[in-house]
């Protein structure tokens, strides 16, 4: 993995996990981002040299995170541009300095252990890796190689859209099973899943997090069968 850089892009608090908005409070939300972040970071950072670990971030508060581990901190100055504009910003940087592969790894992935960083980042140059979502339409893990001519299109159904882009470009494509890598925090639901799923190590900062909130027992009230 001598050759991989792996980017984590950390929203700004004040904008992350929109659609979270009805069921947590901003202070909340800016909570839960900032441990799920911890602990990707940690996942990543085991799986991985610091030198190849670069932190994207909308805030002072994601670089800080990014420097407690020793990542590389790229600090971005203008907010507003864009997950796949910044992205495309970070893998020209990155090509230009002589890394040949990227992986992209999303900061809400808080049960990623060390394993699944190293299984993901297996991919050759002219592979695409790409892991969805659990309901199979987002990308929660995308990786190519940077003499390519592909391009990050987050957004609704990337999943598909990567895959089209890849055949076009004449890419293989590695879906590694991954189950963990699958389990983003974008609805309540999502944080019910980690809540009812076993410990084993994963998604330790989130889980301790949650513990000293209320959220665990309005995530019960809400579900139940919980």
């Amino acid at each position: 993995m001598a050759d991989l850089a792996v980017v984590v892009p950390i929203k700004a608090l004040d904008h992350a996990k929109q659609r979270q908005a009805p069921f947590l409070s901003p202070d909340e939300r800016a909570g839960l981002v900032q441990a799920m972040a911890s602990d990707v970071l940690a996942a990543v950072r085991a799986a991985t040299p610091a030198e190849n670990l670069f932190v994207c971030c909308g805030d002072r508060s994601g670089a800080e995170l990014g420097r407690q581990v020793g990542a590389n901190v790229l600090l971005d100055e203008q907010p507003g541009l864009g997950l796949n504009r910044v992205i495309e910003q970070v893998a020209q940087r990155l090509g230009e300095t002589g890394w040949s592969r990227l992986l992209v790894v999303h900061a809400d992935l808080a049960a990623l252990a060390a394993e699944d960083v190293r299984v993901a980042g297996m991919f050759d140059r002219d592979e695409l890796l790409l892991v969805a979502d659990h309901n199979g339409t987002g990308s929660n893990l995308l990786g190519w190689g940077l003499h390519t001519a592909f391009a990050a299109r987050y957004g609704e159904d990337s999943y598909q859209r990567h895959r089209t882009l890849a055949a076009q470009l004449g890419l293989r494509i590695r879906s590694p099973d991954l189950p963990w890598a699958t389990l983003d925090m974008d609805h309540p639901e999502d944080l019910q899943r980690l809540l009812t799923s076993p410990p084993d190590g994963r998604a330790a900062a989130t889980r301790a997090w949650l513990s000293r909130t209320p959220l665990r027992e309005r995530l019960q009230s809400a579900s139940p069968s919980l």
